[in-house]
């Protein structure tokens, strides 16, 4: 790949270490580097090397300026991605301190080569985009990229983000995996017991007494607000956690943390209300991705008693259970502990909060019988302790307060730290019973310590729901200079009920003093929905209420229950309809109600009456025209009546409606108009049975008959013969009172079927034995043209016996004949030879016919000759064969014989002449008168010869006969 090489010199601010006061422009990078490791006081940062992909110009080049302004390292540029996820370790052969990626050039590439990278290097990977997205961020860090960082890039921004790289370790040189962290969770018997508050400094406190690393978790869904006491802003929460619970590991829940300054990490609950509703198991794997990682894992459950079944509670190292020393609050740990935990279970520690013993009434005994078992930490009721407590942004030194003192206490005890022996002068907490003498410490009064500011915040007056937080309800102010952060901050919207108001007062530099917090109630009522509904128009008598009536509309949602309701029918008058608005938000929102008055008159029925369908000449009216129907009761009057034949053409009708109740309604009328056309004959015409081709149409097969007088006129016509298939008769009738009635049209189907051809074929005559099938046998005849096919076929000899002959006939006319099949038997017997004597005949002349002279074959047997050619026929000049075919008069006796003789035709003498004479001299027709004195043409004999052509040969006809002048000059025959 292309790679541009430069290098550039810089240093990072120790400011970069500082933490951004909450009121800082707007942040261009994020953060997902772990929180949890203790970052060294000084940065090293001097040749750190730095690589860096970019395959766009613009954006690379920026970063590049913004990195080239702090000397004492070396930036090295690509200006393209790596061809394949393949070709990264050969890019990245020199080992770099800081990777940083180009997102948009290629996202999807993008994020795949972070994530090799981290599978593979040891170096901290960072992206950079020209937007911020949140989504995206989650993706990076997926992918396990450390930072985010956006344009436009801020110098400040870059040396932050390099100075939590330089400070992390290396992915390759983490320390081996550490035993699961104890789990300590915090349990709180009902809201406002100051579970938060002991919460926190308790892990502040465990953090620093252990030198271990701490998380604290705020599960006191769904409006936690451990980040609020202890005064950081956090850009993820629990909720970001639960939204990817597949990908929720170590390193992931890594990304989600923030540091608080006294080096515990936190893991905040959502500023709104969750968007995801955890499970057990998203709790459980919460749980075993905070312990992997985590010596100590605080979680503030607050008083979510739905968690009992999870890993939170099953695996704790200890519960602690905050309560009060008050009635319910002693019931309430009662049942806690009598349903959720065994009565010796030495997991469970009590805590009581605020106690006081000289103003409570309640002595210790009392405390251990209504817990029903002793109480194992009592939190002084100390309010400017507490208040101090409260502000853990900056951790009280351990003998600042009686508060902090014993949260010291139970911190050494949870980790397996011997207790601080502390003065017995003072203020005591003494132990309740013998199981846990070794945890009640003996505290001090607090001392004095330094005066904090003091902020003076008025309760601020109850509020209505939908009422924005503002100035007037946000209006604390301080003895000192500063600035004020409010929780929830103005614009907010509370529902309704109590809320606590929060306040962190950070003093100006120079006033002197640490961040302090305030806090007041405030009530926001239900706020009354605003119901809108017009006066509804006057309706007509019967007309029922609809939402054209019930029309009422609120400011927020929910449902109106009408009185009366849609559907009901007033009567003639004044009426009061009211309605009932009980909004969806019940908890913010009460019921309201509002009532409008609508006026009922009398009114006109409503007539419904469709105009009917066109009727034919002839129909009486009926209830199919007459069909009117009203809104209310009562009778109809039609004009015509019911009965009533109309002509033809257009007509009105018309109905009168009287109301059964004439006080709440008027007489009503209506009209249709009804058209009345020509009649249509009715044709019946039954359909005809099949027809066979060949057979016309007749009155057999064209009978349709009419309702009405008329005539038939049908096509194809009678005496038709139609060919085979399905034929559709058409049949048009025209009536006699072509005024009342039109012509009609019907049709029939009518099948022709094929006609099987008649074939004739006579029983042969017996032959002998040896004798081939002629046409004398198979000569089967049919009535119409077409071709046989007969099996044996002609030639074939059969042997002595009886036979069947079979003809199979295929009509030319396959459209309308069907192929029919014929047989016939023949007997063969066995017959004795014929001789036939036949002495070979004399030569004869040209133009001599055959005669009895040269065909006079004989035969011992009777029977008849037959020659070929016959008797009569005058041959050519040549030698022909003479052939003779013999049946025996006794054909069962004696076989056909056949016989063959030659015979030479002599040629005519002269023939040269002759051929001259009839080329010079052409025949002329002679007319001769026959017997009844006709004439008739005869030609001379006279021979026409035939026009030489040059380069043809020279021929001559004579007697029909062809003659040829060769090259020796001699005519020679050619054909006849």
């Amino acid at each position: 790949m292309s790679e541009a090489y430069e290098s550039y010199q810089f240093s990072l601010k120790r400011e970069a270490q500082l933490e951004r006061p909450s009121n800082s422009m707007r942040r261009s990078s994020f953060s997902s580097t772990p929180v949890h490791r203790r970052e060294s006081n000084s940065v090293e940062t001097a040749n750190m090397s730095i690589a860096l992909i970019g395959p766009d110009e613009e954006r690379r080049r920026a970063l590049v300026s913004a990195l080239a302004g702090f000397p004492g390292g070396e930036v090295r540029e690509f200006s393209s991605y790596p061809p394949a996820l393949d070709n990264v370790p050969k890019m990245l052969e020199r080992s770099y301190d800081v990777i940083i990626i180009d997102l948009d050039s290629d996202l999807e590439y993008a994020l795949e080569l972070v994530e090799s990278i981290c599978a593979e290097e040891s170096a901290t990977v960072m992206v950079y985009s020209a937007k911020a997205d949140q989504e995206l961020v989650f993706r990076c860090m997926r992918a396990g990229a450390r930072e985010f960082l956006f344009q436009p890039f801020d110098a400040g921004t870059i040396a932050e983000a390099l100075s939590r790289c330089s400070s992390a370790p290396r992915p390759g040189t983490r320390r081996a995996k550490k035993p699961r962290g104890r789990l300590l969770p915090f349990l709180g018997v009902k809201g406002g017991s100051g579970v938060t508050t002991i919460a926190c400094n308790f892990a502040i406190t465990l953090g620093q007494e252990s030198s271990q690393s701490t998380l604290l978790i705020d599960l006191g869904l769904p409006l936690g607000d451990a980040a609020l006491n202890l005064g950081i802003i956090t850009e993820y929460s629990t909720d970001n956690a639960f939204q990817d619970v597949d990908r929720l590991d170590a390193t992931f829940l890594s990304r989600l943390l923030v540091k608080h300054r006294s080096g515990i990490s936190v893991l905040a609950a959502p500023s709104k209300v969750p968007k995801v509703q955890a499970s057990n198991e998203a709790i459980d794997k919460l749980m075993n991705a905070a312990r992997s990682e985590f010596e100590n894992v605080i979680v503030d459950v607050g008083s979510r008693l739905d968690l009992m079944d999870t890993a939170l509670f099953k695996d704790a190292s200890a519960i602690y259970l905050v309560t009060q020393a008050g009635i319910s609050e002693l019931r309430n740990s009662n049942r806690v502990i009598t349903q959720f935990f065994n009565m010796d279970s030495p997991k469970l520690e009590v805590v009581i909060n605020r106690y006081d013993s000289n103003s409570l009434g309640l002595t210790d005994e009392h405390i251990t019988k209504a817990l029903n078992r002793p109480v194992q930490w009592k939190v002084p009721d100390d309010y400017a302790a507490a208040r101090q407590v409260q502000n853990s942004t900056t951790p009280s030194s351990p003998a600042d307060s009686s508060i902090s003192r014993l949260i010291r206490q139970m911190a050494r005890s949870s980790c397996g730290l011997p207790p601080i022996q502390e003065k017995t002068t003072g203020f005591r907490l003494r132990g309740l019973g013998k199981s846990n003498s070794g945890k009640i410490p003996t505290i001090e009064e607090p001392q004095t310590t330094a005066a904090a500011p003091v902020i003076d915040w008025p309760a601020p007056e109850p509020i209505t729901y939908g009422t924005r937080l503002n100035a007037s309800h946000l209006n604390a102010t301080a003895s000192a200079l500063g600035t004020f952060v409010y929780t929830p901050g103005a614009g907010y919207l509370l529902p309704s009920g109590t809320h606590t108001l929060w306040v962190t007062f950070t003093p100006m530099d120079g006033a002197g003093g640490a961040p302090v917090q305030a806090a007041v109630s405030i009530t926001v009522s239900k706020a009354t929905p605003a119901v809108s509904w017009p006066t509804p128009a006057a309706i007509s008598c019967g007309s029922a209420l609809s939402d054209k009536h019930l029309n009422a509309t609120a400011s927020v949602p929910g449902t109106l229950v009408y009185t009366p309701a849609a559907g009901e029918v007033l009567s003639p008058g004044q009426h009061k309809l009211a309605v009932i608005f009980t909004p969806t938000d019940l908890a913010n929102y009460t019921t309201a109600q509002t009532e409008v008055s609508v006026t009922v008159a009398k009114s006109t029925p409503a007539i419904s009456w469709s105009a009917p369908a066109p009727i034919p000449c002839g129909t009486p009216l009926s209830d199919a025209q007459l069909n009117a129907s009203a809104s209310v009761p009562g009778t109809f009057v039609y004009t015509p009546g019911a009965g009533d034949q109309l002509r033809v053409g257009r007509h009105t009708l018309s109905v009168t409606f009287n109301p059964t109740d004439t006080a709440g309604y008027t007489e009503a009328k209506a009209t249709v108009v009804v058209t009345v056309n020509k009649s249509v004959p009715a044709i019946a015409w039954p359909t005809p049975v099949p027809i066979t081709y060949g057979t016309r149409l007749s009155k057999t097969h064209l009978d349709a008959r009419a309702s009405v007088p008329g005539t038939f006129a049908y096509t194809p016509g009678e005496g038709a013969v139609l060919a085979a298939g399905t034929h559709t008769p058409v049949v048009t009738f025209t009536p006699t009172d072509s005024a009342a009635y039109t012509s009609a049209r019907a049709a029939v189907s009518l099948t022709v079927n094929k006609a099987d051809p008649a074939v004739m074929w006579e029983t042969p005559a017996q032959i002998p034995d040896g004798t081939p099938l002629t046409f004398a046998q198979l000569n089967a005849a049919a009535s119409v043209p077409g071709t046989f096919v007969y099996t044996p076929a002609v030639g074939q000899t059969l042997p002595v016996g009886k036979h069947l002959l079979s003809a199979v006939f295929t009509p030319m006319d396959t459209e309308n004949y069907t192929t029919v099949q014929a047989t016939v038997s023949i007997a063969v017997t066995k017959a004795m030879p014929t001789t036939i004597r036949w002495e070979t005949p004399a030569a004869i002349p040209y133009g001599s016919a055959l005669s009895a002279t040269q065909l006079n074959a004989t035969s011992l047997v009777p029977g008849t000759f037959v020659y070929s050619p016959a008797a009569g026929d005058v041959l050519i000049p040549g030698r022909h064969k003479l052939y003779v075919a013999f049946t025996p008069a006794d054909t069962m006796k004696y076989a056909p014989a056949q016989a063959m003789e030659v015979i030479e035709i002599e040629g005519v003498s002269n023939l040269d002449s002759l051929l001259e004479a009839s080329t010079n001299a052409p025949f002329a027709p002679v007319r001769s008168e026959d017997d009844n004195g006709r004439q008739e043409a005869k030609q001379s004999v006279v021979p026409i010869s035939t026009p030489i052509q040059k380069d043809e040969l020279e021929t001559r006809t004579y007697k029909g006969a062809i003659y040829e002048k060769g090259e020796d000059g001699q005519w020679h025959l050619q054909q006849k």
